[in-house]
């Protein structure tokens, strides 16, 4: 298997590699998209792979975040109505 299919939520077009994922449902509310996709700007197989890494760590954290917030917010609504 190659590099360039085993580099995580990514896609090349003219040379360039871009970032892809999908937003999941449970805070795609908060993200105003259901796609998170932007360049790279890299041509390198070796730079793309590390900022893809990087950019899905940061990202996986902030949608961690993100939906602890909005269970916290829907548990309190659920505390104030018994």
């Amino acid at each position: 298997m190659s590099l360039y299919k085993s580099i995580p939520h990514t896609f090349r077009k003219e040379g360039i590699y871009y970032f892809n994922r999908r937003v999941p449902r449970d805070v795609r509310g908060s993200y105003n998209k259901s796609r998170i996709s932007f360049s790279l700007k890299t041509k390198s197989i070796k730079q793309a792979h590390r900022s893809s890494l990087m950019v899905s760590q940061n990202l996986e954290s902030h949608m961690c975040i993100t939906a602890c917030h909005i269970f916290l917010r829907h548990f309190e609504n659920h505390q104030r109505t018994l």
